[in-house]
Order: structure tokens, then sequence, then C-alpha cells
């Protein structure tokens, strides 16, 4: 009896240290003022786009709410699913009246996370680095051995 060992391995494009510097360079060319002259004006146009792209008000309003969006789609998917199963409908129909709710009530239920939970909590750690930052040195100490005793 044979045994055959395959050995396997995961090799993503990324993992290639040659991307990893491509992707270095890019960045590094964006981000700093002085490497945009070495661009040609067509990659320097594309990545204009992009960086238009991402600083939008659109942009801006999924980057607000997306940690809201990843915390609630998981609890509302199942119940949407299971709603639109009931209906014992085709699957194309169900899978694209889940879908189209489950955007609209996912984005809707995350927006108000994020304008009632996630921005007092926000202001309110502002606040309380503000106030500690504020204090004297002497303050500090004071409250430092409070807490250690």
């Amino acid at each position: 009896m044979e045994i055959c060992v395959v050995e396997r391995r995961s090799h993503l494009a990324f993992e290639d240290k040659y991307s990893a510097a491509l992707v270095i360079t890019l960045v590094l060319f964006l981000l700093l003022e002085q490497f945009k002259s070495f661009l040609p004006s067509v990659l320097y146009k594309v990545l204009n786009f992009f960086s238009a792209l991402l600083s939008n008000k659109v942009s801006k309003f999924g980057a607000d709410i997306s940690y809201s969006l990843y915390l609630m789609h998981l609890i509302i998917l199942p119940f949407i699913l299971k709603f639109y199963i009931s209906f014992q409908l085709s699957k194309f129909v169900t899978a694209g009246l889940t879908f189209a709710t489950f955007i609209i009530v996912n984005f809707a239920l995350s927006y108000l996370l994020h304008l009632y939970v996630e921005q007092p909590f926000i202001r309110l750690g502002k606040n309380a680095v503000n106030r500690i930052g504020s204090r004297s040195p002497a303050e500090k100490a004071r409250a430092a051995s409070k807490t250690a005793v």
C-alpha cells in the first residue's frame, strides 16, 4: 500500500514580494506630492479618479456606517430570508426580494445604530481622553495612586 502525500501551498498574488513592492510604490506615488511629477499622466488621472471617488460624500457615509453594517448584517439576513422563504416563491424571486430588502433594512438600521449608539460613545470617549489629557501632573499622580490602592 502506497501513501501519496501532496503538498498544497496556497499562493496569492499579493504574497509575491514584487506585488507588495508595486503596491507600496503606488501608494507612495499617491500620497507623496513630490513623486507625482514622475507618474505618467494616464496613471495619475486613474489615481486621481480613485482618490476623488473615495473622498466624496457617499464614500464618507459608507465609511461612517461600515462598522454598523458589519455588526448588523448577520443578525438581519436570516430573519429577512426566513420571511421571504415562507411565501414559497421561486428561488430567483426569493433571492431578489431578500437582497433588496436586506440592503434597505441593513443600511437603515446601521445608520440608526451609528447615529444613536456609535457617535454618542465616540464623543464620550473623546471627552474622557480630553479630561485625562488636560489634568495637571499632580492630579494624574493622585488619580494613579487612588487606583493603585
